[in-house]
């Protein structure tokens, strides 16, 4: 009996695994993009059907994501049109890896957001992919720092430190001759 159960554990567990491996292969790192400040988002895009050989990857971002052309992998062209991306030109067997780089920006609200890929390869056949990416809030603001007022506070408070020294100092020199009497 307890056999059973902890073949049956072991089942559910890889199936767990598998599943969360089953998800998206084309993977953005990061999964996020901050509102209000450019970033380089990399899609790992491993070949998905060996063994053809992967062509072509193409993003395409929703409304309010605007993209910025990056430095595209060696043997690899990028074209950007919009909101899509499109690396082409170069080729993945299977066991190879390689990382598609592109700028991204965007004002949208934060919340999820979902976006296409399609990776192509040499017979024509296509994978398609909806991944999500998280977009953060605006970065808040640096406090402004005001130097001079803080180092003018400072030296304020060790002046008043040093006088409440001094008065104590010369209250206890007043008092020592009255006891002594």
């Amino acid at each position: 009996m307890r056999r059973l159960r902890l073949t049956g554990f072991a089942v559910a567990l890889s199936a767990l695994c598998a599943s969360g491996t089953a998800g998206a292969h084309v993977i953005p790192q990061p999964d996020y993009l901050a509102a209000g400040k450019p970033m380089q988002i990399q899609f790992v895009a491993p070949n998905e059907r060996p063994p053809h050989l992967f062509t072509e990857l193409t993003v395409t971002m929703p409304e309010g994501i605007e993209l910025h052309p990056a430095t595209p992998p060696t043997g690899w062209k990028l074209a950007v049109h919009g909101r899509t991306a499109v690396w082409s030109g170069g080729h993945l067997a299977r066991g190879q890896g390689v990382l598609f780089t592109i700028g991204m920006s965007t004002n949208l609200a934060p919340g999820a957001i979902t976006f296409r890929a399609v990776q192509r390869y040499d017979d024509g056949g296509q994978v398609p992919w909806k991944i999500g990416l998280t977009i953060l809030p605006e970065p808040a603001p640096a406090p402004k720092q005001h130097i001079v007022p803080a180092i003018v506070t400072g030296l304020l408070g060790v002046i008043v430190i040093g006088l409440l020294l001094y008065r104590t100092r010369e209250r206890q020199r007043s008092r020592r001759p009255l006891e002594e009497k």
